[in-house]
């Protein structure tokens, strides 16, 4: 296991066991699981147990899901099953799994994080699917006023293209229904509300029944 240095506090919280997925296994869909423990002499509040599933061969965000955690006290573990990932690519695939306290621009590491390698492999029926599937911004990226996120979609299916914040919380959805071959969308931003939203890093998702795609884009101020 390889995990990156960082310095211990008052407040810290490792996972210590990762069930799913497991290194160098071969996966088409799982459902992430890891065990995370306070190892630090204080309580730990208001905090997220991340996952974040990159794609090593196109270097992208491939799956982001947080769950929120109201205290752990010291010595104190806590299992996190996050949402179901289906493999949409056959590729390497990297999980890793940390605790963070969300923050702009950047989200503050409580603790150590765990990688865990491993190869995906489609279900039957959704490589082709996905590998019509395309998202990227095309617009100024990072951006201040306003960017172009530009898509591509195979065939006639509904379509959800959605922009979430570090958390994984959804706080813009810029279109859903049905899309088919090739577009784009304009975002300003704001939230669904028309409220500007901070700078920071953020991820516009296009998701269809079975598989999506994900793109970074940093919003400026």
């Amino acid at each position: 296991m390889n995990t990156c240095c960082f310095i211990e506090s008052a407040v810290q919280v490792d996972p210590i066991e990762v069930a799913k997925p497991e290194e160098g296994s071969v996966v088409d869909s799982m459902t992430p699981e890891a065990n995370f423990k306070n190892v630090g002499t204080e309580p730990a509040e208001n905090f997220y147990c991340y996952c974040e599933i990159v794609s090593l061969g196109y270097h992208t965000v491939d799956y982001l899901d947080s769950v929120p955690v109201a205290n752990l006290d010291p010595e104190e573990t806590t299992n996190i099953t996050f949402t179901q990932w289906t493999c949409d690519d056959d590729a390497f695939y990297e999980a890793t799994f940390f605790a963070a306290i969300p923050g702009e621009p950047e989200r503050t590491l409580l603790g150590i994080e765990w990688p865990v390698g491993f190869q995906g492999t489609p279900l039957v029926g959704v490589a082709e699917s996905a590998d019509a599937l395309r998202i990227e911004v095309t617009g100024p990226n990072p951006f201040v006023a306003g960017t172009l996120v530009s898509y591509a979609v195979g065939y006639p299916i509904s379509t959800t293209i959605r922009v979430y914040d570090v958390t994984g919380k959804v706080v813009r959805t810029l279109h859903d229904g049905e899309l088919s071959g090739y577009g784009s969308v304009y975002w300003d931003g704001t939230d669904d509300a028309g409220a500007e939203l901070a700078g920071g890093l953020y991820f516009i998702r296009i998701i269809a029944p079975g598989f999506s795609k994900t793109a970074k884009v940093v919003l400026l101020h």
